[in-house]
């Protein structure tokens, strides 16, 4: 069963601690700053919640299945949780940034304390340890009885109490200096862990022919023999502190003196001095050196870090970056090569950096640079460093010059109408960290769009209109005067018969408009009869009258325009007549 502890809030199998307490230790040392584990074991049900974000495209950080052999982080893969993820304690991003030196030191040192950094190898994850499972702390068959434990801190001067197989008092407390003593987690637990070293000691041995003495005095000098006396005597004493060398040395925790403990402890000296290794130097005629910038934007400054790419790569994109620091932070740092291999560095670089007034070139864009941590992106984009942090907003005057930049690059490399995604991206697209940060991608790529007249134009100025020319004065003419407003005839409307109750005609006209068949035949009367229709007493009287008689609707309406077609009808006759055209007798 697998022992879990508590280390930075995250829960880490006992045996990856121990080994990470050393890692961290070292660490420590080597920048001043504290290793953070981020993430340690976690369960089933939260490693299939990252798998089902990233696999819904809701996170981009990527994450395996919890049933996937591969899934490390979780406690129940086969061979147990042995995956841990980490930070630093420094103000940038350190450990989780590719080219980052305390990244590469985890790089190049992790092995040294039981660690493959695959997550920098393979998983463009730089946070990303998986224990080996080699650690000496599990070796051996679980927790030694307590008895055995006893006659074995006994032998370390650790223990003086009574071997009775109780682990009282003074069993934890010599328990915990031992932990402390071999680097385990000092829980004052005598469990499989500890055990597991215990034994490895119990096996330890001398294998070379330099007297137990002269080593034992060695031990006494780097304060790793405790107080024992220099006796000529091995035993699990010289054990111990041979252990504790290697482990302080880096070396194979085996408890065994063997040629290369020796050697590492008595160094040889040769008989004659030899002339020192020759120093890798960076080749003088490799292109960063003194070159004119690709883009007429760009000054010059050039980096040797960068491979030379292959004659089929296109420039199908460009990723942007912040550098979370200045342009002439970002200057010394691409010039630093890491490691000289060819006559060219390994570290960062990216194309291009931008400050606030200058713009700045440090690889060709013919190569490939080390800035995207994506091997296809290194080959086939080109990219840009902003001056800018989380600590630092990015400026109007970086953006200008951005979109500036990006334009020229788009126009020279034939990229066309740039959008986000597509051929502009940020770098966190090819790996998982938090830059670009802030930088506003959508804001350059509108800008280099419109410089490039692509996209959404600015709308025209119109010209300003053209002054009138002036009118010469004429003299003012008296004006006319005011005619009279032509008198309007007022309409009064007919009085109603004594004997005709208004609510009685307003019933039948609600009735009338209730049918559809009888507003028809009114609205009839009323265009033939216009306003004379509604303007007689006679129409009134005999609607209100058949209204009264409980006529239907058709039948009131009727009656309405039957009285007022029998009084306009003798007024069309007349006018018909008038009309008629006279002839003379014959």
């Amino acid at each position: 069963m697998t022992t879990y502890v508590i280390v930075d809030g995250q829960r880490v199998a006992a045996n990856v601690a121990a080994d990470y307490s050393r890692l961290e230790a070292e660490f420590r040392r080597v920048f001043g700053l504290d290793l953070i584990i981020s993430s340690g074991v976690r369960t089933w049900a939260e490693q299939k919640a990252l798998w089902d974000a990233y696999d819904s495209g809701r996170s981009s950080v990527r994450a395996a299945h919890p049933d996937d052999p591969k899934a490390f982080h979780v406690e129940t893969n086969p061979i147990g949780p042995r995956a841990i993820d980490i930070r630093d304690s420094g103000a940038d991003a350190g450990v989780t940034r590719y080219g980052n030196p305390r990244s590469k030191w985890i790089r190049d040192n992790a092995h040294r304390f039981n660690f493959d950094p695959a997550g920098y190898d393979h998983y463009n994850e730089p946070w990303h340890l998986e224990h080996t499972g080699a650690t000496t702390a599990s070796a051996g068959n679980g927790a030694m009885p307590t008895d055995e434990a006893q006659r074995f801190l006994a032998s370390l001067g650790l223990y003086d109490g009574a071997i009775d197989n109780d682990p009282g008092p003074k069993t934890k407390a010599g328990t915990k200096t031992f932990q402390e003593w071999v680097g385990l987690l000092a829980d004052s637990i005598f469990g499989p862990d500890t055990s597991g070293v215990a034994r490895i000691i119990i096996a330890g041995e001398k294998q070379v022919s330099r007297s137990t003495k002269e080593i034992q005095q060695y031990l006494q000098g780097r304060g790793l023999f405790h107080n024992w006396a220099a006796d000529d005597d091995w035993g699990n004493q010289c054990s111990c502190g041979t252990y504790r060398f290697q482990r302080a040395e880096g070396l194979e925790k085996d408890a065994k003196w063997g040629p290369i403990t020796d050697g590492r402890a008595f160094p040889t000296v040769p008989s004659t001095p030899t002339a020192p290794p020759a120093t890798p130097q960076l080749d003088p005629a490799q292109p960063w050196k003194n070159r004119a910038p690709d883009s007429p934007l760009a000054t010059w400054v050039g980096s040797p870090n960068y491979r030379y790419r292959e004659p089929a790569a296109v420039k199908t994109h460009i990723t942007l970056h912040w550098m979370d620091g200045t342009l002439a932070g970002t200057d010394a740092h691409f010039q630093n090569p890491g490691t000289i291999k060819d006559g060219r560095g390994t570290g960062t670089s990216t194309q291009y950096g931008i400050g606030q007034t200058e713009i700045h070139q440090y690889v060709p864009e013919a190569e490939y640079a080390h800035g995207d941590g994506d091997a296809y992106s290194n080959a086939n984009g080109i990219s840009i460093e902003h001056e800018g942090g989380p600590d630092r907003p990015i400026t109007d005057a970086v953006y200008d010059l951005s979109a500036r930049l990006v334009a020229d690059i788009a126009a020279r490399h034939q990229l066309g109408e740039l959008k986000v995604g597509v051929n502009v991206y940020p770098h966190n697209h090819w790996v998982a960290t938090e830059c670009p940060g802030t930088l506003d991608l959508e804001r350059i790529v509108a800008a280099a769009n419109r410089i490039n007249g692509h996209g959404e134009q600015p709308a025209p100025v119109d010209p300003e209109p053209a002054q009138p020319e002036p009118v010469p004065e004429t003299p003012e003419e008296d004006p006319m005067p005011e005619q009279p407003e032509p008198e309007r005839p007022t309409y009064t409307p007919p009085e109603l018969p004594a004997n005709v109750n208004p609510a009685n005609v307003a019933a039948a006209i609600g009735a009338i408009i209730q049918s559809a068949r009888a507003r028809v035949i009114l609205y009839a009367s009323i265009v033939l009869g216009g306003a004379a229709v509604w303007t007689t007493s006679e129409v009134v009287e005999a609607v209100t009258t058949a209204a009264a008689a409980g006529l239907p609707p058709i039948e009131v309406a009727l009656a309405g325009a039957k009285a007022g077609l029998g009084y306009l009808l003798p007024l069309l006759g007349g006018l018909a007549l008038a009309n008629v055209p006279k002839t003379e007798k014959q």
